[in-house]
C-alpha cells in the first residue's frame, strides 16, 4: 500500500472520531454542585401569602367553546397566555387581557387536528407552539395566529408524549412517556427543524441513571434549561453539548406514619423501595435574581418552595394564598416569572391572612370577590419580585 494510500485512510479515520467525539454528549454528576436542605417536618408553613408580590390579575373570558375545567399548565408566548385544560383536553388561548381568541387545534385525526392533547410547548427556534396528540402520535406546530404550520409523527420516533422544552438554538428537549405503564422512560433531544432524533439519554447505560429515577419537568429561563429528576430529587442542566447535575434537594428523611401507610396513595412507594421517604420534585425552574422555585409531593400533597442562592434561605408552604384565597401554580409568563390561578374562593377566609396595604393591593382583592367562580374562568395571578418574600417573612 503506497504511502498516499495510508494517509488517506487515516485522515478519514481521524474525521469518523472527531466528528464522533464532537456528536458525543457529556454527562457529569458533579456532588461539589448546591445541596439545598429542606426539613419536612420543620421548615414548611401552613400557608404562604403571596399579596405583596403580585404583580397583577388578570380574570379570563368566558365563552360558549372556553370553559375551563381543571389548569394543567399556563404558558405566555408573545404577549397571548396558553392555558391547557387537563380535565377538557384544550389548550385555550387568550390576549394580554384575559379575552378569549380561540382554542389551539380543532378535534379529529385530521391535519392540525386534535384528538388526546398531552402537553404543549413553545418552540422558539420555529416560532410555534408544538402539541403533542397521544393517541393520534403526532406533533403539531402552530403560529402564534393558531394555523396549523407542521407536523411531526412522534409515535414512529418512540415518543408519545411531551413535556418539552425549546431553545432559540435550534435544540429541543422532550420527555418520551410510556403512556400504557405511566412511567417517564427517558428524555429525547431533537433537532428542531428535522424532528430528527440527535441524541437519548436518561437510560440504564448512563452512569447516573437508577432504578428509582424519573425525570418530571423541563423547565426554562431565557438562558438554562432544567431537568428535574423527581424521586432523585436533582435537578440537572441541560445545554446542547452536555447534561451536568446543578442541583441536589436534600429532604432528609420522611418517616411515614402508620396511618399514612395505610393510606392506598402512598402504596407506590413501596415500588420505589422507599418507604421512608416520600418527597419527589415535581417541578423547578431558576427565577430572577437568584430566586429557585420547586414543587415537591409529600405523598400526593403538593407543597412549594423559594429558596434564595444569595441568602442561602428558604421558605416553603403547603398552601399558597393571596390574603387567604387558594393559589395554584402552574406556570411561567413571557419573562420566565410565576403564573398561578384562582379559581375558586373558600367558604371562610382566616383572619390571620393579610390584609390589603395599598390601593393596588384593594383593588386587586374587589375584583376576585365580585367573580362568581362557579360560571366563571380562573384568575390569572401574575407575580413579581419573588424575592420580596424573604423580606416580608422576617418583618
Amino acid at each position: 500500500m503506497s504511502y498516499f494510500a495510508k494517509f488517506t485512510i487515516l485522515w478519514i479515520l481521524y474525521n469518523i472520531l472527531a466528528c464522533t467525539e464532537q456528536n458525543k454528549e457529556t454527562y457529569t454528576k458533579d456532588h461539589s454542585d448546591s445541596v439545598i436542605k429542606v426539613e419536612i417536618e420543620n421548615d414548611l408553613l401552613d400557608h404562604l401569602d403571596i399579596l405583596p408580590i403580585v404583580d397583577t390579575i388578570i380574570p379570563l373570558e368566558v365563552t360558549e367553546n372556553n370553559l375551563i375545567g381543571m389548569v394543567g399548565k399556563i404558558r405566555q408566548y408573545h404577549d397571548d397566555y396558553y392555558i391547557f385544560d387537563v380535565q377538557r383536553r384544550k389548550i385555550n388561548v387568550f390576549d394580554n387581557s384575559g379575552r378569549f381568541k380561540y382554542n389551539l387545534g380543532q378535534e379529529g385525526k385530521g391535519p392540525g387536528e386534535l384528538v388526546f392533547p398531552g402537553d404543549f410547548f413553545a418552540d422558539l427556534s420555529l416560532d410555534a407552539v408544538a402539541v403533542s396528540d397521544i393517541r393520534t402520535g403526532r406533533v403539531n406546530y402552530f403560529n402564534t395566529s393558531g394555523q396549523i404550520i407542521k407536523e411531526i409523527p412522534m409515535a414512529q420516533k418512540g415518543v408519545n408524549f411531551i413535556n418539552g422544552i425549546s431553545i432559540p438554538e435550534g435544540v429541543t428537549w422532550v420527555l418520551n412517556h410510556e403512556w400504557l405503564n405511566n412511567e417517564y422512560e427517558y428524555v429525547v433531544k431533537l433537532n428542531s427543524t428535522s424532528g430528527k432524533i440527535v441524541a437519548s439519554f436518561l437510560s440504564p447505560g448512563i452512569e447516573f441513571y437508577s432504578s428509582t429515577t424519573n425525570p418530571m419537568f423541563l423547565t426554562y429561563n431565557g438562558s438554562n434549561v432544567y431537568l428535574s429528576l423527581a424521586y432523585d430529587n436533582e435537578i440537572y442542566e441541560l445545554s446542547p453539548d452536555s447534561v451536568s447535575m446543578k442541583y441536589r434537594i436534600d429532604f432528609g428523611r420522611y418517616n411515614l406514619t402508620a396511618e399514612e401507610k395505610n393510606q392506598n396513595k402512598y402504596v407506590f412507594l413501596e415500588t420505589l423501595h422507599r418507604t421512608d421517604r416520600a418527597s419527589g420534585i415535581i417541578n423547578f425552574n431558576k427565577l430572577k435574581n437568584d430566586i429557585l422555585y420547586f414543587a415537591f409531593d409529600i405523598g400526593l400533597e403538593k407543597y412549594h418552595y423559594f429558596y434564595d442562592e444569595k441568602r442561602q434561605q428558604g421558605i416553603g408552604a403547603k398552601n399558597i394564598v393571596l390574603s387567604g384565597i387558594p393559589v395554584q401554580i402552574w406556570g411561567y409568563d413571557q419573562n420566565f416569572q410565576l403564573i398561578g390561578n384562582i379559581n375558586h374562593l373558600p367558604e371562610s377566609i382566616s383572619v390571620s391572612t393579610k390584609k390589603a396595604e395599598s390601593e393596588k393591593e384593594e383593588n386587586i382583592l374587589e375584583i376576585i370577590h365580585k367573580i362568581d367562580f362557579e360560571t366563571s374562568n380562573p384568575v390569572l395571578v401574575k407575580f413579581n419580585n419573588v424575592e420580596n418574600i424573604f423580606l416580608d417573612q422576617s418583618n
